[in-house]
């Protein structure tokens, strides 16, 4: 299950495949979709283009940045601030030429294998705070409560922030639960998977959404590992088999289950 924001990737099947730009087409429809949601620009840089870097070799993307202020009441951090994943991002030239993208929802029993994520080593008190709070309610009163009981702070991205909820951005979370997600995540091939992006594979996790991604496709068969955020600080390794729409999971090369898509 996923609850999208707009339509744009609504109909999307696992493992059906587009062109580098065919994939940025989506991405610019859902750019002008949230403009007209009331998102506003924060960059004059022409969104979703690029430029060619490294004598032809690669081409890096220009900032994204599309801000929001959060329909929830939020003491910091009220604006919504979105890249939809391409702000600044690198690809290889050939990438955008020759190759091609699949869709695919990675099943929420999988990403729920999460111990930990960036900034946050240790998951155990979050996770008890997601069993007792009421997010329809009165979830700040339990938050506060829950910062008296756990005061350790440590420095993130930010100069400090409680380390029981380390990198838990409330404005994402509701705008997750409420609204829906804005977009996929794309890997672009060199990368190991949710090296960005585990905050959002926590969120969904927990939201009981499926997590939903945009992979290049190495070939009919590929494999691509993860960040050390599953099974207290290892990996797991996903080989995706495009012929024949299955997804095998693995962690210490054992196989952990096999999903296979209509």
């Amino acid at each position: 299950m996923i609850k999208w924001k707009t339509d744009v990737y609504k109909d999307i099947k696992n493992f059906d495949e587009f062109s580098f730009p065919q994939l940025i087409d989506l991405y610019k429809k859902q750019y002008k979709l949230l403009l007209d949601d009331g998102y506003r620009r924060t960059t004059d840089q022409e969104p979703l283009k690029w430029n060619i870097h490294q004598n032809g070799k690669k081409i890096k993307f220009n900032k994204i940045g599309l801000s929001k202020k959060s329909d929830v009441h939020l003491s910091k951090y009220s604006r919504n601030n979105i890249t939809l994943d391409f702000a600044n991002k690198t690809f290889w030239r050939d990438i955008w030429d020759n190759g091609s993208f699949i869709f695919i929802k990675i099943p929420n029993e999988v990403i729920l294998n999460l111990t930990s994520h960036l900034h946050q080593p240790n998951l155990e008190v979050i996770n008890k705070f997601f069993q007792e709070v009421d997010w329809d309610g009165d979830w700040e009163s339990l938050m506060n409560d829950y910062d008296k009981r756990y005061p350790q702070k440590h420095k993130t991205n930010k100069p400090s922030e409680f380390s029981w909820r380390a990198n838990f951005a409330l404005v994402w979370w509701f705008s997750m639960r409420n609204e829906g997600i804005i977009n996929p995540l794309v890997n672009n091939g060199d990368e190991i998977l949710w090296a960005r992006g585990s905050h959002r594979c926590f969120m969904l996790g927990k939201l009981g959404y499926d997590f939903p991604i945009f992979v290049y496709k190495k070939g009919d068969r590929f494999k691509i590992p993860t960040a050390n955020y599953f099974f207290n600080n290892e990996s797991m390794e996903l080989l995706f088999d495009v012929p024949n729409k299955t997804l095998e999971v693995y962690h210490r090369e054992n196989l952990l289950k096999k999903y296979k898509y209509d």
